[in-house]
């Protein structure tokens, strides 16, 4: 899936349901991952950003770049273990290297 390099994860559309991101690994070598900052881990499926379930990619790295220039909240919500949990940040993340 194009862009989620940019966000330093691997992933591909979920077996789940309801359906999400399943994020398979973190590709972020010499930097850390937004979304690891976030809180997401490896095997969780991520089934909305700020509310919405469309186009995840497009909506995950415009969610990062507003934390990153402005500070703008983001909230994700995953699904781990069989469990959904809400994962939000609402302090600036440092940019990308």
């Amino acid at each position: 899936m194009q862009g989620l390099s940019q966000l330093g994860i691997t992933g591909k559309p979920s077996d789940t349901r309801p359906q999400g991101l399943l994020v398979t690994a973190f590709t972020a070598a010499t930097r850390e991952s937004p979304l690891k900052t976030l809180g997401v881990q490896q095997g969780d499926v991520i089934l909305s950003c700020n509310g919405t379930q469309q186009q995840m990619t497009k909506r995950l790295l415009e969610a990062v770049k507003g934390l990153q220039e402005r500070g703008e909240p983001v909230t994700l919500v995953i699904l781990r273990d069989g469990k959904q949990i809400t994962l939000e940040r609402k302090e600036k993340l440092p940019a990308a290297q």
